[in-house]
């Protein structure tokens, strides 16, 4: 009887259902009839306006969708400049589909121009050497479309906050090219092998997040108004005059309407924000994860030789980690802890080969061209972000990390050869190398640290705990650190100066750049862009034993410089316009700009000296964005060499790549950083890491027309990278040739 029952109902339902879904599309239907021929009067109007490009040619919605076939979530690049409708169109960047890689057929034979171009950059050798692979990769740095301003907002934009500009700040030097600065071969759109998806907008970039300091008055929930500084947003400004414009009456083209209102208004600021003001290619907004330089080389580091077996990761883990784990005896343990290599920072050791004694710098005949430092980690950053294991699967991961921190000192041949290498305890974390002065120094946190490698001393009762901190070595009272795994077989100790240098103001954080300028005086950017800060470095009575955070300066040193005004980014990315849709443009879940290489000098107009480096933004994870928490992006920057050090320029967001598989014969982790990527929007980028942080960028002492650059990959393995500076200074400079 129940069965019968159900099916009765059953059959009722389905009737019900077949009757009831045709008499709807029936009443959507005639609505869509009825509001169709309002809809396609309003586009042949604005079609029919007078409206021009900047070129001149009249907006044509049909040339539009003629020439801009979509192809997979993203349009591909069009075969001639377009022109676009005032009409707004909008195009989805969440249907993404990821598209295999193209294989490109290049000659194994070796070619290195003095002066590599940009749009046919020079094909490696790929033969191994000597444990670490060189690796082509032709990758194309994107024909970079708009000055976009990535600035981040003190605060969130919100419906209290009313705009009013009360000052003007000036604008970033201008830096124009002479004819002795380096030329560079232009983009080619129409080539595929630049780059395999881009964004187009209606638009131009270097509107949406570009930033300037404004007076601003802010409402409390208590009704009280205050007044304070922060930097405003062109797109904060064109969201707020859109929302006004369809209140009052439907326009179709709103957005539009109101950049180009916002355009007018603030001429200064938002005269890019104007729709007919750029041509089309100034209207595309391209992957990060096709925004990177051209690399000419690279190596990817093997697993320190030092590191006793059970602290290594093994290869069956690798195959299946969360089957790995399983496994109780593998987990972590208080016996059991795995180390992760990554961070690496350089510095180039030819023309200060004082600092190293001879003995050391030569190693089976061959001599050291790099110092290289690197992070020995226990934290299982991959694991932890791994959504197949959970964080008590991984075993007893201890509270205190930062007592197993370690630090690996390698001296490398030009060929990234590991000559020499020893571990260290010093206790910290984030080291990073400098040669400032003729001295070398250790960069760790706020702080940094005179340093001497200095030969070891034979003695058979050496234990690595076993420092004195009574030792004077060049006049400074220097705590001894010994090789923890061969206290009495390694060729070299590190001696650290009990007293250390650190801001004028004392400040705190991390991630500092030192430098200096040409009279000698040491530098120290503690923020390279929004605000950009830099500082005189002082001695500070704080000790090496004591607390790592207490520190004061011993001097009444103020001089900081700082510029709150931030130059539009040379090229826009396609997560800017997916904020756009979400009326996001302050990036409030961005951290600010922080510093990861610096600086090198370069010349792109006569007579003027830049200082150029690398910054980072970090994802604190959204939701709304269907984004990752710490995932981080990069850019060039470039500011002047000497004071006020005032921000030049700043590239548009990129990242650097997975290793090659080929180096998986290398370092076995290879495959495990294949397990995150960079995630905005819903869309993966497969060619970009989660973790991508550029740590050190130095001169190759081997070709002094390109950079090595140092970049930890999802906080597992070490890799180097090399990058023409032409191709940087086009990114900064000349994205579109």
């Amino acid at each position: 009887m129940s069965y019968v029952y159900h099916r009765s109902v059953k059959r009722w339902f389905f009737l019900l259902i077949g009757v009831a879904v045709p008499f709807q599309w029936v009443i959507m239907k005639q609505a869509l009839d009825t509001v169709k021929p309002l809809v396609l009067d309003s586009i042949h109007a604005a079609d029919a306006a007078p409206s021009r490009t900047a070129n001149g040619q009249r907006d044509n919605l049909e040339s539009l969708k003629q020439q801009m076939k979509p192809s997979r979530g993203f349009a591909r690049v069009p075969q001639a400049p377009v022109s676009v409708s005032r009409t707004e169109l909008k195009l989805s960047a969440e249907t993404d589909v990821p598209q295999p890689e193209r294989s490109i057929t290049i000659n194994k034979s070796r070619q290195s121009p003095r002066k590599p171009t940009i749009a046919t950059p020079p094909t490696t050798d790929t033969g191994r050497g000597s444990g670490l692979t060189k690796a082509n990769e032709i990758k194309g740095i994107p024909a970079p479309s708009i000055h976009q301003e990535l600035e981040r907002a003190t605060n969130a934009a919100n419906s209290g906050v009313i705009p009013t500009i009360k000052t003007h700040v000036p604008s970033a030097p201008q830096i124009v090219p002479s004819s002795s600065t380096t030329k560079f071969s232009s983009f080619h759109w129409q080539d595929p092998n630049r780059f395999r998806f881009y964004k187009p907008d209606l638009i131009c970039v270097g509107c949406y997040q570009h930033a300037f300091p404004s007076e601003v008055q802010i409402r409390d929930n208590n009704g009280t108004v205050t007044t304070a500084m922060r930097n405003i947003t062109c797109g904060e400004l064109i969201w707020n005059e859109t929302q006004q414009i369809i209140s009052t009456s439907i326009r179709l083209n709103a957005t539009i309407q109101a950049a180009s209102e916002i355009a007018s208004k603030y001429p200064d600021h938002c005269q890019q924000c104007d729709p007919a003001s750029c041509s089309a290619e100034h209207k595309i907004y391209i992957r990060v994860d096709d925004a990177a330089p051209t690399i000419l080389q690279s190596w990817t580091r093997p697993i320190s030789k030092l590191l006793p077996k059970s602290n290594v990761f093994p290869k069956e883990g690798v195959q299946n980690p969360k089957a790995f784990f399983a496994n109780p005896s593998n987990r972590y343990s208080k016996t059991k802890k795995y180390f992760w290599e990554y961070n690496p920072s350089l510095v180039v050791l030819k023309g200060h080969k004082h600092l190293i004694p001879p003995g050391i710098m030569h190693n089976n005949k061959q001599q050291s061209a790099f110092l290289s430092t690197h992070r020995e980690s226990i934290i299982p950053t991959t694991f932890l972000h791994y959504g197949k294991i959970r964080q008590k699967d991984l075993g007893d991961l201890p509270n205190n990390w930062q007592r197993f921190e370690r630090i690996n000192f390698s001296f490398l041949s030009h060929d990234m050869t590991v000559l020499q290498e020893g571990i260290f305890n010093v206790g910290y974390a984030d080291y990073r190398l400098f040669i400032l002065n003729e001295q070398l120094y250790l960069g760790m946190w706020n702080r940094i640290y005179p340093i001497w490698i200095m030969p070891a001393k034979k003695n058979n009762n050496r234990t690595a705990n076993n420092d004195t901190k009574e030792t004077f070595t060049h006049g400074h009272r220097v705590k001894i650190l010994r090789d923890l795994y061969r206290p009495n077989t390694c060729p070299f100790e590190l001696h650290i100066a009990e007293q250390h240098l650190c801001c004028a103001n004392g400040c705190t954080g991390k991630n500092y750049n030192y430098f200096t300028t040409r009279d000698g005086t040491m530098w120290v950017q503690t923020r390279p862009a929004g605000p950009l800060e830099v500082q005189k470095v002082v001695p500070c009575d704080a000790r090496y034993w004591e607390e790592w955070w207490t520190q004061a300066p011993t001097t009444n040193e103020t001089t900081i410089y700082t510029d709150i005004s931030v130059p539009a980014m040379s090229f826009g990315t396609a997560d800017e316009t997916y904020l756009a849709t979400l009326g996001v443009f302050a990036n409030h879940k961005l951290s600010s700009h922080r510093g990861t290489a610096c600086c090198i000098r370069m010349q792109y107009h006569e007579h003027q000296d830049l200082l150029i480096g690398i910054s980072h933004r970090r994802d604190r994870g959204n939701p709304e964005w269907k984004s990752r928490n710490t995932q981080y992006t990069s850019n060039f920057y470039a500011t002047l060499a000497e004071p006020p050090f005032s921000l030049v320029r700043m590239s548009g967001s990129f990242c650097l790549g997975h290793p090659n598989q080929e180096d998986e014969a290398v370092n076995h982790l290879v495959p495990l950083t294949r397990l995150h990527n960079y995630t905005f929007g819903g869309i993966h980028y497969y060619k970009c890491p989660m973790i991508s942080f550029l740590h050190s960028m130095v001169e190759n002492p081997s070709n002094n027309d390109t950079v090595i650059i140092g970049y930890g990959v999802n906080d597992l393995i070490n890799r180097f990278v090399e990058v023409s500076k032409a191709n940087i200074l086009q990114m900064l400079f000349e994205p579109y040739g």
